[in-house]
C-alpha cells in the first residue's frame, strides 16, 4: 500500500488541509474578539457557526462531487482547498467597520470548507486502493496526516507569538490552503488506480 502514489498524495495534501482546519477552529475566536473588536459572545457565535458549517460540509460535498463534478473528488477537494484561501484572507481584509452579520456569514462558509473536506478525503483514500485495503488504508492515512494537527497548529501559534498579530498566521495558513488547492488540480488526483 505503501507504493500507492496516488494514496501517499491524498495523505500528503490532507496534512495541510488539517493543519488549517485545527488553526482556523483554535483562532477564530481570540482573532475576532482580540484582533478585530468583536465581543467574546458574539466571537464564540462565530465559532458555533464554524462548526455548523462543518457539519454542512461533510454532508455536503459528496452530494456536491456525485450531483455537479461526476464524482471527481480531487476537483472538490481543489475547490475547497481555494475557497478557503479565499475566505481566510477576505476575513483579514474587511474594513473594521464591518458589519457582523458579514463576519458570522464568513464564519459559516469557512466552517464548510476548512472544516468540512473530511468526507471527501475518506471518499478519495477508499477509492484508490483495493476493497480489501479500505481499513487499512484509512488508518494510515489519518495517522499521518494528523501530523498536520500536531505540527502545523502550535506553528500557527508559533507565529502569532514571534509577530505579535493574528494577520500573519491567517495569511499564511490561506495563502497555503489555496496553493495545495492548485496543487490537487495539478497531482489530477481523480484518476482511481483500482
Amino acid at each position: 500500500m505503501l507504493k500507492n502514489k496516488k494514496l501517499l498524495q491524498i495523505i500528503f495534501i490532507i496534512i495541510f488541509f488539517i493543519w488549517v482546519q485545527l488553526s482556523v477552529m483554535t483562532y477564530l475566536v481570540l482573532y475576532l474578539n482580540e484582533s478585530r473588536g468583536v465581543p467574546l459572545s458574539f466571537a464564540l457565535i462565530c465559532l458555533a457557526l464554524l462548526q455548523f458549517g462543518g457539519v454542512i460540509g461533510r454532508a455536503g460535498w459528496g452530494f456536491v462531487s456525485d450531483q455537479f463534478f461526476n464524482q471527481q473528488r480531487g476537483i472538490v477537494l481543489a475547490l475547497i482547498g481555494l475557497i478557503s484561501g479565499i475566505l481566510m484572507i477576505t476575513l483579514i481584509i474587511i474594513p473594521n467597520n464591518f458589519q457582523l452579520i458579514f463576519v458570522a456569514t464568513l464564519s459559516l462558509f469557512l466552517g464548510i470548507t476548512t472544516q468540512g473536506w473530511n468526507g471527501i478525503f475518506v471518499l478519495m483514500i477508499s477509492e484508490v486502493v483495493k476493497r480489501e485495503q479500505i481499513g487499512l488504508a484509512s488508518g494510515i492515512g489519518l495517522a499521518v496526516v494528523y501530523l498536520g494537527a500536531i505540527f502545523g497548529t502550535p506553528l500557527s501559534g508559533w507565529l502569532i507569538d514571534i509577530t505579535g498579530q493574528f494577520e500573519i498566521m491567517w495569511i499564511i495558513c490561506g495563502c497555503i490552503i489555496f496553493l495545495t488547492g492548485l496543487l490537487t488540480i495539478i497531482l489530477k488526483l481523480d484518476t482511481k488506480t483500482v
